[in-house]
């Protein structure tokens, strides 16, 4: 996720979409997309990252962001020191009759200093289109 860091900072920085919701990504693939889950996890080895399989069909990479990012994040959203932000991308294959239905999500998780965390949504059609690209190159059809 490292080479998308500088690209994904710039859509925070433009980003106006605020709440629970994230912005997703889909596709149809019609097998279980091991590949795909495989070069995600080899994806995800920074030290600021940290890898997870929150359920059997799904892969989280969760990051975090430079100081100055950080800093700024933390006072536009209200967030706490406690518990810092993180950029969050994750996968998830849902099984659906003969394939496999594959989403994206990628979100800032800001944790508040009370009740629960805001997710920053990114919201850029430059993102939408690079996410089709990459769907189909891996044997998907974008939604």
């Amino acid at each position: 996720m490292r080479p998308y860091m500088p690209f994904i900072l710039a859509v925070l920085a433009a980003c106006t979409t605020q709440g629970s919701e994230t912005a997703s990504h889909s596709a149809r693939f019609p097998a279980y997309p091991s590949d795909l889950f495989s070069a995600f996890e080899q994806t995800c080895t920074d030290p600021a990252q940290t890898f997870s399989r929150p359920t059997r069909h799904s892969r989280e990479c969760r990051e975090y962001m430079d100081p100055e990012t950080t800093a700024a994040v933390i006072l536009k959203y209200d967030g706490t020191t406690e518990d810092l932000p993180r950029l969050v991308f994750r996968f998830t294959a849902q099984p659906d009759e003969k394939e496999y239905l594959v989403t994206f999500d990628a979100f800032v998780n800001v944790p508040q200093k009370s009740g629960g965390p805001v997710h920053v949504v990114f919201v850029d059609p430059a993102v939408d289109r690079h996410l089709a690209s990459m769907f189909r190159t891996v044997g998907g059809v974008p939604e």
